[in-house]
Order: C-alpha cells, then structure tokens, then sequence
C-alpha cells in the first residue's frame, strides 16, 4: 500500500541513532556521549520490539505490534498528536523509497483499522499500534530495512537525546529451497483409550506436541495452531521463531467417547499438520432389559369369529449410571410403534397390546442403550387357532343324474336336498345356493344356528343342457361349498357355428429365413338355436391338428371362440370348427392360403438441414448416432438402427406392407421433414433423406459454462502481450485452442491467429456480420474449453456450424436473421453455468 497522507514523510536525517545490518541481524547504537544521560530520568521515548526480523519467500506479509513510552517530561492533560515518519534503511537496487515505503501499512492493533496518528495525552504513557509489511509477488526480492519513528512531541534539545525509533530489517527471496515443518503429538497417544468412572467428568487432558524444521535449509517456526474436535485451542508455547517449538494445552472432555486432535505449524516451507485420535471411556455396567410378558414358551388361543385374541407385550430396561437413551421393540423382527416412559432415567418402560386372529408362533425382543452400552432380551409365543371345519353334503340331484322334459315342454322342476354341518361347538350361520352362477332362492333350512341345518325345495323350470348346483354354508366366518351336476333332455335343434377370421381365401404372407413362424388369428361363432339354450364347448383344429381355443362365452347361447394359428411353410391350409350344446354339434371349415416371398431392406439417411429449409443442400451433412424406428400399420415398433458416421440406418428382412420411418434426434433437435410412409412389395425401398435442425425453443432451457467475449480478449491479449501468459488461461492452451478452430467446422476462421481472434472480439462495427463473429469466434473458443450446451458435444458442434453458415450467407438469411443468430451466440458466451437464454424462435 503506497502512503498517501501526509503524516508519512521521508527523515533523512534521524539523529545519532542508526542501524547496522551484519549477518542478518540489527542493532541499535548511541554516541557513548549519550549513554550517561540516558541513564538519568529524561524525556525519552522508548519503543518495542527495538528490532523486528523477516524472512520469507515472495509474496511475504507480516503484523507485529508496537509499543511507545511517551517523555517522562510531558505534562499532564496536554494531548499532544504523534505522527509516523519512515525511512527506509537499507533497500534493494532498483527499488524506490517511495515504493519500500508502500510496502508498509500501520492500524489499530486486534481491529485492522487503518491508522495514521496516536495521541500522548499523560507522561510515560503507552500507546501501541499494528506494523504489517507486504511484500508482493513481483517485488524485487533482497533486503530491506526501516526506521519508523514518531514525532510531535517535545524536547529539551539541551539534553542533546534521540527519538531512536523501531526497525524493521527484512529478507525477501523469490524463490528458497525449504521444507515443511514436521508435526508430532506427544500426548494424547494416538489411538490410546482412557478408561475413567462416570464421576470423572469434566476430565483435563493434557494435549502436547513439537514442531521441528529440517533439512539444510530449515525456516524458523512461524506460526502453530491446534483443533480438538474441530475447536480451535488456547496454546502456550515455546520456541517460536525458532526451528523447534513446543506447544501445549488441556482439553476439557465432558462425557465418553471418541475425539480428535490436530496440531499444525507453519514456517517458510509451508504448513504441516499431525493428528491424534483417542477414546475416553468408563467403567460403568452396560444397562439390563427384562421382558415381563410372555413369558416364553407361552400359549394364548383365539376362537374364529370372535374379537382378536390380545397378547400383553410389556418390558422394563434398567440403567446403572446415567440414563436410559434408547428402548426399541420388535416383532417377528419388525420394529414396533409404542410410547416409552422413563427415557433420561434409571428405569424406562413400555406395554404393547398385540391383537392375533391367526396360529402361528412368535418372537418379541428389546433392546436398550445408555452411555454405557447395549442389552437385548427376548421371548416367544404361540398362538393357537380353534375353527370349525364345516361340511355339506347334497343327498338330490345326485350328480350325473338325468332329467327329461315332458312331450311339448322345454323345462323340468328338479327337487334337492342338502345337509350343512358344523363342529368344536360352532354352529351353522349361512347357507346359500346357485344354479350355473345364479344364485337361487332356497326355500327352507331347518336347524340355522344349530350344528346341523337342512334345505329342501324345488328347482323350477330348469332349461334343456347340462346344470351345475353349487352349495356354500359358513360357519364362524368359514365358508365351504359342494357342487353337484345334472341334465336335462329336450328334443331341440343342434347348434351353428360360423368362422369370422380369417375371411374366406384369404392368402397370407411369410418372409424367406424369418425366425419366427407366421401367426395367424382365427376367431369363429357358436349360437344355441333355442332362446334358452347355451354353448357348453368349442372346438377348432388346423389340418385335422386340434387348437389351443380360449372363450370368454361358454355357457351363453352366443359364444365365441379364439385361436392362433402357426404357421411355417407355404400352401393351403383347411380349419375346422366345432359349436356344442345340449341338443347337438355344429361344424364348419374354412381355408386360406400362405405364401412364402423373399425379405426387403428399407434403408435411408439422417442428415443436419442446417437452413430448415427441409432439404439436402449443399452446406448440410450427415449426422450418427441418430436412433431410427421402423413401425408397421398398427404403429408397432418393429425394427430400430442407429446411424452411422455417414448418417446411413437401414432395416434388413423386412416383409411387404406398409411401413412408418421415424427419426428421433437427441434434445435440442427437431425434425424438418415430413414423416415416411413406405410401401414394400418386391424391392428394396431407399427412404428420402430425413432432416433435423436446431429446436432453439429446447435449447433456451438448456445450460453451459460459456465465458463472454471480454473473458476470451482479455485472455487472448496477455497471451500475446509482453508476458505471454497473464490471464486465466495458459498461453499453450489458448494456442492449442487457436489451431483447431483454425481446422474446424466451416471455412469462417480457417488458419486464423490469436491476434486475429482477439481483433474480432475487440470490433466495435455496428454491421450485422461484424457483430455475428465477434460472439462466434468467442462461442468457439468457449467449444473448444468443452462447455457444451447441456454436456452435449454433438449439439453445440451443430449449433456453432450453424453460425459459420449464418456468418458466410450474409445475402440469403438478411441483416436481422443474422443479428438474431448474434443474440444466440451472446446467450451461450454469457452463459456462466447457468441457462442459455437465447431469443424466442
């Protein structure tokens, strides 16, 4: 800092006091006339330190704190004001006072506050102040010595004394070969564990170390600091300033546990550090955990259909010094909720009430900590279930039996009887019955809460076909069920049936050395012809091989089935199909015809319309690594590639039909094409090329670490200036970066200089193109540093190819497309980590 006011001032002459530098050290000396006047009471002023020295390597800063005995001889309640006057002793050549001097600042010691006078207001008063020297990074490194004295006060000249003054004798050096100090805890050992009683606490343990520079070049301990547990510590130490010092303290530890400590020195090497860890303990009992129910092997019963069976789950824990801190239960290994008493004393405890409606046996623990440890108990228990096991029995219709409608009729009534048991004291609640899936209406059941209940009644018009009755009863919340099944005969006419797919002559086609055999649907009809008949079974079979038919319908008067049928080789196939229901069977056939044809190839290329303009111009090229799908009629994928580095995709073994191409471009891209409909029929199909240009409307929610222009100009122009290397970038890399954007994309910048570069961001033309380079060449550099638009490499090369093409068609996009493609570039340079906020499209 160069001093500005006034009260610094260089003294060329100071008196009969000067300073000797001999083999780095200064001493003050005074005329021997002085020594015998000094010795009597005089107004001298007095300072401390007399002598301050520093050594470092460039840059060097550093404080110390003055002290000044005002004269004896000043009186009592005059403030007199006290200046500082510098001058320097003793400075490197080339190096000029006023520049020493700047080297020098003074303020309040402990605040910082910059400081340019003090104030004598009583004899022999002491007033203190702060000395910081820096020494920049650049300076001219040798030895440099100072005279700081104050003035403004009075004195008797015919005492004939000198204001002596404080100095400052410091070497600087560019550049020393010295080493670290090394670092060394004494005590507490590392990994050492201290075992104490609980009583113990707050326990002081000392903390020592030693910090020693070594090497033939060994630099003074300047500075030692020390942590425990991330806390800074209160050192007294000894032999600072020196090349061994020692260092103590006492840590406060208030509980057991483990703990760190790191002690670090400091000296012209640079810094070291050692750390210690140890664990203080105590010999406290971990604490004890009973659990007083279940007890274990112990057996509770729940009875089905009554409320859940409780087991009382309850536990005390104990701890012997200190506190219970934690109590947790678990079931069957699973963490249960329930509220603890007790927690932060000597005894703590729970209750859980455990509702159980199933057998099974159980497993129930705890486990509690304090201070002092962990104690974990367990027990078990079983639960037992009493259920019933219910039983029906149906005495009529008995099952296969037959029934006959009358001569005229269609239905029959046909009378049942069933029986509903129960046991181990439960009784019969519910019996229910239905008739194929409906239920019926039963007309009595004797005995309904009782262990035995019987049902007897008539089934009423019951149709032609084969019948199913199904009986549940329950008993305590247990359901069974029994079924019985019987027929009834009427003289009906059978059944239709009819195939809906695959229509009549129907000729399918299979792709040569496909994998996969064809596979073909078929789906056929069968319909009951009387109102209440149904279908009870369909069949279908391919070249008299029987098919796997699923139907969803059985058991309605219409029913359809369904198949698939595969197939391999080429000819004419012949399918069957069967309908059955009560009054007969009904058959059909149907054939169609498979053809085998040779496989095509669709195949086509994915090119950057640079324009939009939809076409393959000149200035567009072929982009990889583009992901194309295939999709048939149904929008099915079929088939997916990847373009190559020439753009090219192609889908092999493909089968006549008709087919969509679609391209999908990564994030900041978007199609300019229209979509491919393709037909394939007996030759290969080349696609027409499919485009994709930049979605600004994407890439504004994108980010980047671009840089600005003013960022890249200043870089480029210290990388070559004089010093070849004064910004944030080395001048090797900006050179390195240079070259390839000399080589890259377009021919806007082809074999341009650093020079060049830097003239073009440095334009101040308001013309459209102009201001269009000036952010590109800067977008380029910003490339080349790898801050791609949302980490996409490919992405940005597209954008900035984008801009060259921009830059060198001036005529064909006009003033204002290319001042807005300028706006584009701006956003990404000044992008900084955060969103590229080009213009709306």
């Amino acid at each position: 800092m160069k001093p500005t006011s006034p009260l610094f001032s260089l003294v060329s002459t100071l008196g009969r006091a000067v300073v000797l530098l001999s083999a780095g050290l200064a001493v003050t000396q005074v005329a021997p006339a002085l020594r015998a006047q000094i010795a009597n009471p005089a107004p001298l002023v007095t300072y401390t330190p007399e002598l301050t020295q520093i050594q470092g390597v460039l840059p060097v800063t550093r404080s110390f704190n003055v002290s000044i005995v005002a004269p004896a001889n000043l009186v009592a309640g005059v403030s007199l004001p006290i200046s500082f006057v510098v001058t320097p002793n003793g400075i490197p050549a080339g190096v000029t006072s006023a520049t020493a001097i700047g080297y020098l600042s003074f303020s309040t010691p402990g605040t910082g506050t910059p400081l340019t006078s003090l104030t004598f207001n009583a004899p022999n008063q002491v007033v203190s102040f702060t000395v910081t020297l820096a020494v920049p990074i650049g300076a001219i490194p040798g030895s440099y010595g100072y005279k700081i004295l104050a003035t403004g006060w009075s004195i008797d000249p015919s005492l004939g004394l000198t204001n002596v003054g404080t100095f400052i004798q410091a070497t600087v050096t560019a550049a020393a070969a010295y080493t670290p100090p090394v670092v060394v805890i004494a005590t507490p050992v590392d990994g050492s564990v201290i075992t104490v009683t609980p009583t113990a606490f707050p326990l002081s343990v000392p903390f020592q170390f030693q910090s020693t520079s070594t090497g033939a070049n060994a630099s003074a301990i300047s500075e030692v600091t020390a942590n425990a547990d991330g806390v800074q510590l209160t050192l007294s130490s000894n032999g600072l300033n020196t090349v061994t010092a020692t260092s103590a303290a006492t840590l406060t530890i208030t509980g057991p546990g483990s703990h760190t400590v790191t002690a670090t020195a400091k000296n012209l090497g640079g810094s070291a550090s050692d750390v210690n860890s140890f664990t203080v303990v105590t010999t406290v009992p971990p604490p004890t955990v009973v659990i007083n129910s279940p007890t274990p092997n112990s057996v509770y019963t729940y009875r089905v259909g009554s409320a859940a069976t409780v087991v009382p789950f309850a536990f005390t824990a104990n701890s012997n010094f200190g506190g219970i801190l934690t109590l947790t239960a678990k079931v069957d290994n699973t963490n249960v909720p329930f509220t603890a008493t007790g927690l932060g004393t000597l005894q703590a405890a729970g209750t859980i009430n455990l509702p159980y409606t199933t057998a099974g046996t159980h497993t129930v623990s705890v486990t509690t900590t304090d201070n002092y440890g962990t104690a974990v108990a367990s027990s078990n228990f079983t639960v037992n279930v009493v259920a019933p096991t219910p039983a029906i029995t149906i005495s009529q219709p008995t099952a296969g039996a037959s029934f006959t409608a009358a001569a005229g009729s269609t239905t029959v009534n046909v009378p049942y009887t069933f029986v509903a048991t129960s046991n181990n004291g439960f009784f019969v609640d519910s019996v229910t019955a239905s008739l194929d899936g409906n239920t019926i209406v039963i007309g009595s059941i004797a005995g309904l809460g009782t262990a035995t209940a019987t049902s007897t009644g008539t089934l009423v018009g019951v149709t032609a076909g084969s019948h199913t009755l199904v009986v549940k009863g329950v008993s305590a919340g247990i359901e069974v069920s029994t079924s019985t099944t019987f027929t009834v005969i009427a003289v009906l006419p059978p059944p239709t049936v009819v195939i809906n797919t695959p229509a009549a002559g129907s000729v399918f086609t299979r792709v040569s050395g496909s994998c996969a055999p064809l596979s073909i649907p078929l789906t056929f009809t069968g319909t009951s012809t009387p109102s209440g008949g149904v279908i009870t079974q369909l069949k279908a079979s391919l070249n008299g091989t029987n098919l796997s038919v699923a139907s969803t319908t059985l058991g309605q008067r219409v029913a359809t089935g369904s198949a698939t049928m595969s197939v391999t080789n080429a000819g004419t196939y012949t399918i069957s199909v069967t309908a059955i229901d009560a009054y007969g069977t009904a058959n059909t056939t149907r054939t169609f015809s498979v053809v085998v044809v040779q496989p095509r190839t669709v195949y086509g290329s994915i090119f950057f319309d640079v324009d939009g303009d939809g076409n393959y111009d000149c200035e567009d090229f072929d982009l990889s690594c583009i992901t194309v799908k295939l999709l048939d009629a149904t929008g099915a994928v079929i088939a997916t590639d990847t373009t190559e580095c020439e753009g090219d995709y192609s889908f092999c073994n493909i089968g006549p039909g008709t087919y969509t191409v679609r391209a999908e471009g990564y994030a900041g891209l978007k199609v300019t094409t229209a979509v491919s409909t393709i037909t394939v029929s007996n030759a290969d199909v080349c696609v027409p090329p499919i485009g994709f240009n930049l979605d600004f409307t994407a890439i504004r929610t994108m980010t980047a670490a671009g840089q600005n222009v003013a960022f890249w100009k200043y870089n480029l122009d210290n990388g070559t200036g004089c010093n070849g290397n004064g910004g944030q970038i080395g001048l090797n890399t900006l050179w390195f970066y240079t070259c390839r954007i000399g080589n890259f994309a377009s021919c806007s910048y082809d074999q341009i200089s650093m020079k060049q570069a830097s003239n073009l961001m440095g334009s101040t033309s308001t013309n459209s193109c102009s201001q269009l380079s000036k952010e590109l060449i800067a977008s380029e550099y910003n490339y080349q540093r790898c801050a791609y638009i949302n980490g996409n490499r490919n992405l940005t090369f597209l954008f900035l190819w984008w801009g060259e093409n921009v830059l060198e068609n001036p005529n064909k996009y006009g003033a204002s497309y290319t001042l807005w493609a300028k706006s584009w570039f701006a956003a990404y340079n000044n992008s900084n980590g955060g969103t590229v906020a080009g213009p709306s499209p």
